[in-house]
């Protein structure tokens, strides 16, 4: 690397006399090898540090994988320089920085330096099956349970990166306009998203049916009654048993609407039936509740004579 040279100066005259003079020159390499080219920075998809490109430690293995560079010496040839090479990765997790400096030295211990970026990127989202689409039903007081615990979450949340991924969701309403108040239909959409900002493209949305099937509350305010078939009465009681307003509904999810059916079942002579009034309450999604009061009519007097003949004697 660094020479020493001796050089012996003889001079000789031509009387045979001899004068000699040595002295030493030392020559040193001080140059550094020089790099023409560059390797350009790359983005490759991974989790960590581990994920870079591989790295050389040997000239002839880096000009193979790079053949834009090209690298000499003054003095070495390439198979005596020596290639080192040292990672520095950033603080941050997504993406990961691994700045890769390599040094070239020459044998004479020149050094040159030449550096290029590796950005560890996760491009992969995560996958996971949502819930199945479900049907659930209002209880009496309307309400309804809707929540994760009832109607499932997904399962199999996959991600190649992340553990531990929690997935959220937003319910949107996308109940009808025609539908009746207590019918609700939701959108359910869930999100999984990894910590690289990956989202999953899986199928996300999960259709919640909300169906109003109980019946309102019917109560009478008028009961049965039984009456001759000539009472004074049987009128107004037929008239009032028949009215709506003997009758009270109510329903915790929509509005009631009461209806009476009068149905006249004969009895066993002309002026004996039975009447049979049937409320029914029907709320707005069509569920309804019935219940009957009665106007029994009898014929309990016996008939009496007009004209009753005397009594007569006949002649046997």
């Amino acid at each position: 690397c660094n020479h020493l040279y001796r050089i012996t100066l003889t001079v000789t005259d031509d009387s045979a006399c001899v004068a000699t003079k040595e002295d030493s020159v030392r020559i040193f390499d001080t140059l550094r090898p020089v790099v023409v080219g560059a390797i350009a920075d790359t983005t490759v998809d991974d989790c960590s540090v581990a994920g870079a490109t591989l790295a050389y430690t040997n000239v002839h293995d880096l000009m193979v994988a790079f053949p834009q560079l090209t690298i000499t010496d003054n003095c070495s040839d390439t198979m005596y320089m020596t290639l080192t090479y040292a990672d520095v990765a950033s603080a941050t997790d997504c993406p990961i920085t691994v700045t890769r400096t390599y040094t070239l030295a020459d044998r004479c211990g020149n050094d040159t330096a030449f550096s290029y970026v590796i950005t560890i990127q996760d491009t992969t989202p995560p996958s996971f099956v949502r819930p199945n689409d479900t049907i659930v039903y209002r209880l009496a007081d309307c309400s309804v349970d809707t929540a994760t615990a009832t109607l499932g979450v997904p399962t199999v949340s996959i991600d190649n990166c992340t553990t531990g991924l929690t997935p959220s969701y937003r319910d949107e309403d996308i109940t009808p306009a025609d539908a009746c108040p207590g019918n609700t239909t939701i959108r359910r959409i869930w999100h999984l998203e990894d910590a690289c900002g990956n989202v999953a493209t899986s199928d996300s949305v999960q259709t919640i049916t909300i169906l109003d099937t109980v019946a309102p509350t019917l109560t009478l305010t008028i009961d049965s009654m039984m009456l001759d078939c000539n009472s004074p009465f049987l009128t107004t009681y037929h008239n009032q048993i028949s009215a709506p307003a003997n009758a009270t509904a109510t329903d915790a999810c929509s509005a009631v609407t009461i209806t009476i059916d009068t149905i006249v079942v004969p009895g066993a002579c002309k002026y004996t039936y039975t009447e049979k009034y049937v409320f029914r309450a029907t709320d707005e999604c069509g569920n309804y509740v019935e219940d009957s009061a009665f106007l029994y009519v009898i014929d309990t007097i016996a008939p009496t004579f007009d004209v009753v003949p005397a009594p007569q004697v006949f002649e046997c």
